[in-house]
């Protein structure tokens, strides 16, 4: 066990480490990473608290207990409660597995609430009542996220950070089901639909994929549901990986850089599947909620050629506030592009520093960065966008004062000025 003093302790039981490991990682993602999160899975749970153990408990802010009918009854996690109540810590506590009607958590640590944070996503006595299984486990996962963004807030609240940003996000994509009843009524599109798919098969054919091959291998971009979406392929010997857990890589070390700064951490919250419900009650709260915040929409350019599904994505993207929304529009011959990510990191390469602004998101946050503009049109977006992002003369002019200040500042009034930040075209 290596010592962190991290601001988090998280207690558990053994046996339920593999839901509170994921628990763990779930919040690596949203900005508590190992840093700043301390979780022993390692160690054995026998005898008292070692001296490590102590002094992680005496050094957090707060503790975070994951309870169960099995935990609150271990020793180990006893111990934990007794050492963190007498150094008075705050405590907040999620429940990861079943918990009994009749256990009182403030008879095992007297500040807590009765109601511990759920995140076990177990349905309800009236959710498993349910005939429909897929809206009883919809019902789950949503009561569950709910008590996942509490939890945050409370972290946030306790550790007197600011209170995380919530942004939502979906993947507006076909399921392998829809794709294929598209793919087999590809000669009843409408004209206007028919027409795109054209362009779309030309797209494809540019890259080597033939008519031929084409459904084939656009099948390959989609699962069991939309959020399954795989629009890259991997490299050879390694498996694809959804665009989901892209974009979860990539929030991880957004956060990691808004923490160095002191900003507000940001928390997806994913919401296709209430997005594209066939039921008016799912669908219109979400679509509420998504209008009225930060939104960021990955739109499959295949999908919006079916009506009925293109009239749901239409939905969707009909009056976002344009100051608080993002559209990534995925073209079919993605997978194909993919392929070719280790030749461009090569070209790449051939200025070290540019490599490193390449294959590292930590490397390029403070500079805008197009690797690939595909088209004119990509790369008049990509322009406006930085050059819409760049301050006022007022502020330029105060920052070259600035840098005149000190003669240490000569490199840096050689270098590029930052101009923002900006996303780049694709």
């Amino acid at each position: 066990m290596v010592p962190l003093l991290a601001q988090i302790f998280l207690s558990h039981c053994g046996d339920d480490r593999d839901v509170v490991r994921a628990l763990y990682e779930q919040l690596a993602r949203d900005g508590y990473g190992p840093d700043e999160v301390f979780a022993d899975f390692d160690s054995p749970q026998l005898g008292d608290l070692g001296q490590g153990l102590l002094a992680e408990i005496n050094a957090c802010s707060m503790v975070l207990f994951c309870v169960s009918d099995v935990a609150v009854q271990r020793r180990w996690v006893q111990l934990e409660a007794a050492a963190a109540a007498n150094a008075k810590k705050p405590a907040v506590f999620v429940q990861v597995g079943a918990l009994g009607p009749n256990v009182d958590i403030r008879n095992f640590y007297q500040q807590a609430s009765p109601y511990p944070i759920d995140w076990t996503g177990a349905e309800t006595t009236e959710e498993r009542a349910l005939a429909d299984r897929q809206r009883a486990a919809e019902s789950a996962r949503r009561r569950r996220e709910r008590g996942y963004q509490r939890l945050l807030t409370t972290i946030a609240s306790t550790l007197q950070l600011p209170a995380p940003i919530v942004v939502r996000a979906a993947i507006l994509a076909f399921n392998s089901k829809q794709f294929g009843d598209f793919a087999g009524n590809l000669a009843g599109l409408p004209a206007r639909a028919k027409a795109r798919w054209t362009a779309l098969k030309q797209m494809c054919a540019n890259f080597g994929v033939t008519e031929a091959t084409a459904i084939g291998e656009l099948a390959k971009r989609y699962g069991t549901r939309a959020e399954d979406f795989v629009p890259f392929a991997a490299p050879a010997g390694a498996n694809d990986r959804p665009l989901k857990l892209l974009v979860s890589d990539a929030l991880e070390r957004a956060n990691r850089y808004r923490i160095r700064l002191s900003q507000a951490r940001i928390y997806v919250q994913w919401l296709e599947s209430d997005l594209l419900s066939d039921e008016d009650g799912i669908r219109q709260p979400a679509q509420y909620e998504w209008s009225n915040g930060y939104s960021l929409a990955f739109v499959d350019s295949l999908s919006t050629l079916d009506r009925d599904f293109g009239n749901l994505i239409g939905a969707v993207l009909a009056d976002p506030d344009q100051s608080r929304s993002a559209i990534v529009w995925v073209p079919p011959h993605t997978r194909e592009l993919a392929r070719l990510a280790p030749l461009r990191a090569e070209s790449a390469g051939a200025l070290d520093r540019m490599a490193k602004w390449f294959v590292s998101l930590d490397e390029s946050l403070d500079r805008s960065f197009a690797f690939d503009i595909s088209d004119p049109t990509a790369l008049q977006q990509w322009v406006h966008q930085v050059l819409r992002s760049v301050p006022s003369q007022a502020q330029a002019l105060q920052q070259n004062v600035n840098r005149f200040k000190s003669a240490s500042k000569l490199p840096e009034l050689l270098s590029v000025p930052d101009l923002g930040g900006a996303g780049s075209g694709s």
